[in-house]
């Protein structure tokens, strides 16, 4: 359950996420979006993955990444649903 995991772990996880999200992303030279908004976006939804339940730092990653793209493809407008 994800309960069970410590928000420390969970904490350091999605921060490893991140980082090796971001360097996949920026090493991919595709940063064509604001710095700033891109790191924000790719917290806001590597938290919104982690609050559905999502533990896996390789499957973080990989939407991270995917989530990015996504971002750079749409030229940084995102729409959030809240």
């Amino acid at each position: 359950m994800p309960n069970d995991i410590p928000d420390q772990d969970i904490r350091l996880s999605l921060a490893r996420a991140f980082d090796r999200a971001w360097d996949g992303y920026y090493r991919s030279g595709k940063l064509t979006v604001s710095r700033d908004i891109a790191r924000t976006e790719l917290a806001r939804r590597l938290v919104q993955l982690s609050k559905e339940g999502v533990r896996d730092e390789g499957k973080l990653i990989q939407a991270g990444l995917s989530h990015l793209r996504e971002l750079t493809l749409k030229g940084g407008k995102q729409e959030h649903n809240g």
